[in-house]
Formats: structure tokens, C-alpha cells, sequence
């Protein structure tokens, strides 16, 4: 399990927040391409590569807010993939760190992958 740290002293931590949220989401789609691959390829390659993108948090409720609604989107390239996009949405709940949302990664082809996200702190 991936643990992230999203309070400080008891207070909302924006950074922290952000970087959570992008984090839940980048891991999410890199599991999901790893379990993509069919059973019979067992040759494991290494996957690489970088992205750039922008996120806007909106908090909700409150105040003081009782959840996050994180809406990312980011371009990249990858190894096997080439180029990509990639974008998310999630509802962090501040109270206990949890995260729950979908992410999307569409390469330059146009195949896609689509995933669901479930974070614990």
C-alpha cells in the first residue's frame, strides 16, 4: 500500500494535497499498464518516461473543507507508448487522507486506458 502523508500538525497541506493526488493517479495508470500486458508475456521491460501538466484543486464543504476535488491533466512521452496524454479526477477527503476518482491515459495511436482510483492514507 502506498502511504501519503497529507496533513501537517493537523492542518491541510495544499502541496502536499496536489502532489497526493497526482501521485495516487500516476501510480493507479502505471499499475493499471502493467497488468495490461497479456498472461503469456513474461519478458518484463522497463517503462520510462516523463510528464508535464497542471492541476486545479476546488476545496468542498467547510469551512473548513471537508474534501478536495483534484482535476489534472498532463502530456507526456513514454517508452512503448511514445507520446501521451493523461488526465484525472479525484475527491480527496481531508478528514482521513483518503482519495477516490478515475484517471485516463490516451496515446498518440489513440489506444486508451481507463482506471478507477482508491487511495488510503
Amino acid at each position: 500500500a502506498m502511504q501519503i502523508n497529507l496533513f501537517t500538525n493537523r492542518k491541510t497541506n495544499t502541496q502536499s494535497v496536489m502532489k497526493a493526488s497526482i501521485s495516487l493517479a500516476v501510480a493507479a495508470m502505471l499499475l493499471t499498464a502493467s497488468l495490461a500486458v497479456p498472461a503469456a508475456a513474461q519478458k518484463q521491460v522497463p517503462f520510462k518516461g516523463s510528464l508535464q501538466g497542471h492541476e486545479m484543486d476546488t476545496p468542498q464543504g467547510g469551512p473548513p473543507p471537508t474534501t478536495v476535488i483534484a482535476d489534472g491533466s498532463a502530456t507526456g512521452i513514454a517508452t512503448h507508448v511514445g507520446q501521451f496524454s493523461f488526465s484525472y479526477q479525484l475527491t480527496v477527503t481531508l478528514a482521513n487522507g483518503t482519495a477516490t476518482g478515475s484517471a485516463q491515459l490516451i496515446t498518440a495511436n489513440g489506444d486508451s486506458i481507463f482506471t478507477t482510483i482508491t487511495g488510503i492514507k
